[in-house]
């Protein structure tokens, strides 16, 4: 069995959501942890990615 050494999170969501201003949800109650191992959001064009952006 191998043994896996998780690291505390980076970056912690918990609940997040999206809506734009005519009401369409991108994502609702969205949890999500980052750390140091490569992470990628990906989904088609045009769907809120970039939301996320700081």
């Amino acid at each position: 069995m191998t043994h896996v050494t998780r690291l505390p999170a980076l970056v912690s969501l918990n609940q997040l959501g999206f809506q734009f201003a005519n009401g369409e949800t991108v994502f609702d109650s969205l949890s999500l942890s980052f750390d140091r191992v490569p992470t990628a959001i990906v989904g088609r064009n045009g769907i809120g990615k970039s939301a996320l952006r700081g």
